[in-house]
């Protein structure tokens, strides 16, 4: 039956990212099968809009109702962010990511900055940190959320340190 399902998923879902490793290929396929064999029950956070299963279960999907939410959520967290490191600069605080230009933030300039934002988190954690979203039987991947993946990504991608000092890292996550 696993392979069955496993065979289903490769199939009919494509990856939105193109640009993918094989160990990341084989983290998606491992999270998709254990999100789809965990629908039938009433354990998980599969459904729950702001988590992993939900991303991985709804990105590549078209005019559903699940990925227009989905959609509408990446937006508004990558308004928050926008707004919130606009305003943080207005204010000359510190912020805790670099970018050179804010309006690469922007979801009018960069609509899909945060999908693919995670599809880089996932790809580089795949072939890194392997067992990150494996542990405690697949327990890690069905409880991240999108927003720590993101924040994440942004510390990674925009840092103000070289290296991240420790107390900055976010807990969980490799930084090597």
């Amino acid at each position: 039956m696993k392979r069955y399902l496993l065979l289903a998923v490769m199939m009919v879902s494509p990856l939105s990212w193109a640009n993918s490793s094989p160990e990341f290929d084989k983290l998606v396929t491992e999270l998709k099968v254990q999100y789809k064999e965990q629908e039938s029950t009433r354990f998980g956070d599969y459904k729950k809009l702001g988590g992993l299963p939900h991303f991985l279960l709804h990105i590549d999907e078209k005019d559903t109702v699940e990925k227009i939410k989905l959609d509408a959520y990446l937006e508004g967290l990558q308004n928050g962010y926008y707004s919130a490191l606009n305003r943080e600069r207005d204010l000359n605080a510190p912020t805790w990511i670099c970018m050179k230009n804010a309006m690469d933030l922007s979801p009018k300039k960069h609509p899909d900055l945060f999908k693919n934002l995670v599809w880089e988190v996932l790809d580089d954690t795949a072939k890194n940190d392997p067992q990150r979203f494996r542990r405690y039987n697949y327990g890690a991947g069905f409880a991240m959320s999108i927003d720590g993946i993101i924040e994440y990504g942004l510390q990674r991608k925009y840092p103000c340190y070289q290296p991240i000092p420790k107390v900055y890292q976010f807990k969980g996550w490799k930084y090597d």
